[in-house]
């Protein structure tokens, strides 16, 4: 009898621990995360960011002779031009990343004027056929030109959704 008490209330724990982890047990709302529902018609801002982040730490990493001149150059950013109307809205985001890039780094004064700045800075968005998939590929580029319209440097980055199961960007 006394063995019977601890080996009943061993059973009982272990029986109620598995209860307690099964999906029976999962509240209604929570769904677990392989049943997440993948939405590929949309193409969100972040997924912009990602090319423009990728493009402008490049121009960055290979205008470092020319941010080293003291005063810094001045540097106008264009309206970004896009080229395939038929691209998911989203790219104004990754403008503005592109400028706060540049603004952190310090590697040029930002000037609001073209008339003012020792360089210009194009930005071109646009978009590719992604064969198999709902999502265009994503091509980001940036052109940097001086005041007479000689290119300095040209930086492109694409990126494009996977057809692996979660669906993400690379």
């Amino acid at each position: 009898m006394n063995k019977f008490l601890p080996v009943s209330c061993t059973v009982l724990l272990l029986c109620g621990c598995g209860l307690f982890n099964s999906n029976n047990m999962r509240p209604a709302n929570e769904q677990p995360y392989y049943e997440d529902v993948f939405y590929t018609d949309t193409v969100a801002p972040q997924v912009y960011a990602i090319v423009a982040t990728r493009a402008t730490n490049k121009m960055l990493d290979q205008t470092t002779t020319l941010s080293a001149k003291n005063p810094k150059p001045r540097l106008y950013i264009k309206d970004m031009q896009i080229i395939d109307a038929n691209l998911p809205d989203g790219f104004a985001y990754a403008g503005k990343v592109t400028r706060d890039i540049i603004d952190g780094s310090q590697s040029f004064t930002l000037v609001n004027n073209f008339g003012e700045a020792d360089y210009a800075l194009e930005i071109v968005v646009d978009g590719a056929t992604n064969p198999g998939a709902e999502t265009p590929v994503i091509i980001y580029n940036l052109r940097l030109v001086d005041q007479n319209g000689v290119v300095y440097g040209q930086w492109s980055e694409s990126i494009k959704q996977l057809l692996n199961g979660d669906r993400s960007w690379w």
